[in-house]
């Protein structure tokens, strides 16, 4: 199937996104072409449903109980765009 597009994005199906949330990663893929592009990640608070705006590079992962937490950014990230080699 063509929609005539030249990008392609994946959200999981309980992803909820933010008014203007798609912009700055279009801009960033245009910037650098050869960029694998992902959004800053807002945690919403299980316990609570409490939404809270994250301002550092977090990736999801899980422990050996398979228990889902929010982990720091592999090592070397240090910046919203980091060329694909």
């Amino acid at each position: 199937m063509s929609t005539g597009s030249s990008h392609v994005v994946f959200l999981d199906s309980h992803c909820e996104v933010n008014a203007g949330w798609l912009e700055p990663l279009l801009t960033a893929s245009l910037q650098t072409p050869s960029a694998l592009i992902s959004p800053v990640l807002d945690v919403i608070v299980p316990q609570t449903l409490q939404y809270r705006r994250t301002t550092e590079l977090l990736r999801a992962g899980f422990g050996w109980g398979l228990r889902f937490r929010w982990l720091p950014a592999a090592a070397g990230i240090n910046s919203t765009v980091q060329p694909y080699r």
